[in-house]
């Protein structure tokens, strides 16, 4: 299945994001996917990131008989933050272990 966002709207606290997909039938599907804003700023979720976090949720969907219309929760969020945490870490500790060896090579 490939999806493109077409458009989204918010209703009250709500964003929706609404995606095409086309399977490999060549058949079109309307998606929805919600996000709670309050809930991704508490998880310091940028509103540009979104967009990719909801298609990565449609990419992981098992079929096509789920439902079309979701809302990510809480959950997905703060698995999303987790993730996020890690890999900035794990980039961090790589970059510091490579200034090491550099001043340790050049002295």
């Amino acid at each position: 299945m490939e999806y493109v966002l077409t458009r989204f709207q918010q209703q009250l606290n709500i964003r929706r994001f609404y995606f095409k997909g086309t399977n490999a039938e060549r058949e079109r599907m309307e998606f929805i996917v919600g996000v709670d804003l309050s809930s991704a700023r508490a998880h310091n979720i940028p509103v540009q990131d979104l967009p990719l976090l909801c298609l990565r949720h449609l990419e992981a969907r098992v079929s096509d008989a789920q439902p079309r219309g979701i809302t990510l929760n809480e959950e997905h969020l703060s698995a999303y933050a987790a993730h996020r945490d890690a890999e900035k870490k794990r980039t961090e500790s790589k970059r510091r272990g490579y200034f090491k060896s550099t001043a340790k090579a050049t002295s």
